[in-house]
């Protein structure tokens, strides 16, 4: 029998992340500090960051709202 391994969640998030990083025209460091709240982006920048992702920048903007507290954390600093 044979079993072939299906790659983890994680991988799979590497590899999305990979994609919107390619689409974007930066590297996945980059996004890396964006998702990890290192980076701060510009309008322009989340608008095309919400293209890459393929959503409507208002839609992501609603859920950055609606968020888990981070993106507060992160203006207060």
């Amino acid at each position: 029998m044979f079993w072939r391994a299906h790659p983890g969640p994680e991988w799979c998030r590497r590899e999305k992340g990979r994609r919107i990083a390619d689409r974007l025209g930066k590297p996945q460091s980059w996004l890396a500090k964006v998702e990890g709240c290192e980076r701060r982006l510009d309008l322009a920048e989340f608008i095309a960051l919400a293209r890459a992702m393929d959503m409507e920048p208002a839609a992501l903007f609603d859920e950055v709202l609606r968020g888990s507290g981070r993106a507060d954390a992160a203006m207060r600093t």
